[in-house]
């Protein structure tokens, strides 16, 4: 490009940035959600690069998790969509968590 135009450039601009973060498995946030998911504890959580204002929370000391119906392979594409099999799914969860939290 500068062989082209000296004068010419690329500047990058930091607007924002979030640290890292991983909730251990064996937190009691975590194992809420795996009783919640119906899911062994045994088989690890995933995880996925990308950014989420959780580390904030998480690094405020509030418990946190991320956590949610569908695949992030469909998440935030042009058409994204879940099927109503996880949306069920998710229902269930939150039904799940909803009985967890009223009886602790």
């Amino acid at each position: 490009m500068q062989k082209v135009a000296p004068d010419t450039g690329i500047n990058h601009l930091r607007t924002s940035m979030l640290p890292g973060f991983a909730t251990d498995a064996q937190s009691d946030i975590a194992q809420l959600c795996f009783t919640c998911a119906g899911t062994d504890p045994s088989s690890g959580a995933g995880k996925v690069s990308f950014g989420t204002e959780a580390s904030l929370f998480h690094n405020a000391g509030v418990p946190t998790i991320v956590c949610g119906p569908g695949h992030i392979a469909q998440a935030h594409q042009p058409n994204e969509w879940v099927s109503l099999a996880q949306l069920a799914w998710c229902e269930r969860f939150m039904r799940r968590l909803a009985d967890e939290m009223c009886v602790n």
